[in-house]
């Protein structure tokens, strides 16, 4: 990948981060509406239970914060993770909508995203950014497949079921949970015996999401390791 396309991804990533949702009566369907950066929560499950399909929002947010025992389907920890970080701090008159932060009105335009990009930019934190992924030390071919792990786009069965590519969700290989990226790498039965027996034991590397897992382990002193065996594992 040429570094003006490295730039290019990198700057329409931090750009999807300058819109924010915007919480009016919260009507918006909790499974089918594009409320959450995740994307609709239905592609993150095998399906979503008929109970819950008339589900909105307001429905599932109660005194400060997301009721999951109010649903009758299960949401894998990774998507409630990032839902988790949402906030609505109370519902009004207005419709549910995206809005753009970088002007008052919520109207993106070409000027006002310069202009963001530009002053975050000079403000912007480290971790936040992607100059950590380009800046490992290893094939590029296995830098692209971490860039496509963090934003949920390798092919897996869960990838493909929700494009009409696949017949099930499910892992192919041990047919017990539905294939994310996280199983298919790192949690399936397979893969975990694969990590074991490189040393990689710890109970916290199996804990933390797909982004804080590939951060931290390629900022530690076994990054070259992690990445031989993350590839494998792909492979």
């Amino acid at each position: 990948m040429s570094n003006t396309m490295k730039s290019i991804f990198r700057a329409t990533e931090r750009l999807k981060d300058g819109f924010d949702f915007r919480f009016g009566e919260g009507n918006t369907s909790f499974w089918y509406g594009s409320w959450c950066k995740a994307g609709p929560l239905c592609e993150s499950v095998p399906y979503v239970h008929i109970s819950d399909t008339g589900k909105s929002i307001r429905d599932v947010w109660r005194n400060g914060e997301w009721d999951w025992n109010s649903l009758y389907t299960t949401i894998p920890t990774e998507t409630a993770d990032i839902v988790n970080q949402v906030r609505i701090l109370g519902f009004g008159e207005l419709k549910d909508v995206w809005g753009w932060s970088g002007k008052d009105d919520g109207i993106y335009t070409a000027s006002s995203g310069y202009k963001w990009l530009s002053h975050t930019s000079r403000n912007h934190v480290s971790d936040e950014s992607w100059s950590w992924l380009w800046k490992i030390s290893c094939p590029e071919k296995v830098r692209f497949l971490m860039w496509l792990m963090l934003h949920n786009a390798i092919p897996t069965n869960v990838f493909r079921c929700n494009r009409g590519l696949a017949a099930s969700p499910m892992c192919s290989r041990c047919d017990s949970d539905c294939e994310t990226v996280l199983h298919c790498i790192r949690d399936c039965p397979y893969s975990r015996d694969l990590w074991y027996r490189f040393g990689f034991t710890d109970q916290n590397f199996f804990s933390m999401d797909v982004w804080r897992w590939v951060r931290s382990a390629t900022a530690s002193n076994s990054c070259l390791k992690f990445v031989a065996v993350l590839w494998w594992a792909w492979r």
